[in-house]
């Protein structure tokens, strides 16, 4: 028999897209501080110079567009974030995290946060009476699952509203909704280009969201989804938090481009695509066979040794180590 090659098969944007759909991967388990109320000093907002800005490449005509799709009942249930309660209880199950210069939970948000290699992942947005906190929680198991991110007030910087652009050549997609980047002050200062080029960094002076793709559910409600009613939110609690002085901590708020220099990002298209970092009733690849009629048809069998002619199989890698055809509890990736 022949071996099989992957340029056979399709080309090789047709064979990225096959990455797609892969599964999930055991969650790692470690939390980030920030900042606290008593040892991070107050800062004055900085704007970015625009010679920097015109610096960076920015997407044009040629990159593809996609949007959130409507989401009927059904693909909506999908969503562990969609089950009843779900919303609810994210006051309730991370009260216990709070410390007391964060002060009371107001608003809690599910949204999808965008790294700086393009990863779209789940996330809680808890806006607290002093702080901002990213949460990595699962809605399946409705516990903290990896890092908490604090960031008081008074370390926000600026909130930058605008679509999320990639360079002039690169393979991702354009989103067609709405992005929010916050940017805030570190002890150790603005992220480092060496940070900016390893994936794994998460202590990085920024965070960007988009919103969940529940904001496009056809029934129910949809405000803890929306990134721009999020924005809301955090405004209206900086306009009522005092710091040291009576006058509060406002950031700075623009509307511009939110650049994100990933070109090629295959990590992305995968992970983006099958929304592995999503909590989400995935199921199995299953199928129930009927005849034609009632009286079963009974196969010959025979012992033999199995030829299956693949040399390659990079899709078969992701599937069958991630056991993406078996019913499991998966939840999303929790990176």
């Amino acid at each position: 028999m022949s071996v099989r090659s992957v340029a056979s098969r399709s080309t090789a944007g047709e064979a990225a897209y096959e990455f797609f759909r892969m599964a999930n991967a055991e969650p790692v388990h470690h939390e980030i501080s920030l900042a606290d109320e008593k040892d991070q000093p107050s800062f004055d907002v900085e704007s970015k110079d625009s010679s920097e800005q015109a610096e960076q490449p920015r997407s044009e005509s040629r990159q593809s567009s996609i949007s959130l799709k409507p989401l009927p009942p059904a693909d909506a249930d999908r969503y562990f974030a969609n089950r009843p309660q779900r919303i609810e209880n994210i006051t309730k199950n991370l009260q216990s995290y709070l410390i007391p210069q964060d002060g009371v939970i107001l608003n809690a948000f599910a949204l999808t946060e965008v790294d700086h290699w393009n990863h779209e992942r789940e996330r809680v947005a808890l806006v607290c009476q002093a702080s901002l906190l990213v949460v990595n929680y699962s809605f399946i198991t409705e516990t903290v699952v990896g890092e908490i991110r604090r960031v008081p007030f008074k370390c926000l910087g600026e909130l930058i509203t605008g679509p999320i652009t990639h360079p002039k050549w690169t393979l991702l997609y354009k989103r067609g909704y709405p992005g929010l980047k916050i940017t805030y002050h570190r002890i150790v200062g603005p992220s480092t280009s060496g940070e900016e080029w390893n994936p794994f960094a998460r202590d990085l002076s920024y965070v960007i969201f988009t919103d969940h793709p529940l904001s496009m559910k056809l029934q129910g409600e949809t405000k803890p989804y929306s990134v721009n009613l999020f924005k809301d939110a955090l405004l209206a609690a900086c306009e009522t938090f005092k710091g040291f002085s009576d006058a509060p901590h406002y950031p700075g708020v623009k509307e511009e481009d939110i650049y994100v220099g990933v070109s090629v990002g295959l990590t992305s298209l995968i992970i983006n695509q099958s929304q592995m970092a999503f909590a989400k009733d995935r199921g199995a690849a299953c199928e129930t066979f009927k005849g034609f009629s009632d009286a079963p048809h009974y196969p010959g069998v025979k012992e033999e040794d199995i030829y299956v002619g693949v040399s390659v199989g990079l899709t078969s890698l992701i599937i069958n180590q991630s056991q993406m055809a078996f019913a499991k509890d998966r939840g999303g990736i929790h990176f």
